[in-house]
């Protein structure tokens, strides 16, 4: 079930699956990086985008969060992936935004493969200074 994100109410339960997903696709960056990542996503990503939710059997197990029709993030619950809940999180965000861009590591194939999958196209490749990783952006817009 997909659904919009409650404040406070799914604070831990986000920041706990963006570090355990960013820790299986992310094994590039350090620990200290993502743990800074964590208090980011909690002090500042969540309160400034729109997010929503996938909930399994009462567990929330994954969440996109939108700025505009730009992707922030995409997380799924290492024990929940596979289950077409992030393809779920894509579709609902595409309800809301028919064109949806983001940016992806160029160093995380789970990631690549399921936007590649889901139909997403490479609009350009750059260096990222922040996180200093290459990344690829990547649009997707809904057909007629």
């Amino acid at each position: 079930m997909i659904k919009d994100y409650q404040s406070l109410i799914d604070d831990d339960a986000i920041v706990d699956i963006y570090r355990r997903a960013s820790q299986q696709a992310h094994g590039f960056l350090s620990p200290a990086f993502l743990e800074q990542e964590c208090d980011n996503v909690r002090q500042i990503y969540l309160p400034q985008a729109q997010t929503l939710v996938a909930h399994e059997q009462n567990r929330l197990c994954g969440f996109i969060a939108l700025l505009g029709h730009t992707v922030g993030g995409l997380f799924v619950d290492p024990d929940c992936q596979g289950k077409g809940l992030g393809q779920a999180l894509v579709t609902a965000a595409l309800q809301r935004h028919p064109v949806l861009e983001l940016d992806v590591f160029e160093h995380n194939p789970l990631g690549r493969r399921f936007y590649e999958r889901f139909g997403f196209v490479e609009l350009s490749r750059r260096h990222d200074d922040y996180t200093d990783q290459p990344v690829i952006s990547l649009r997707y817009e809904t057909r007629g």
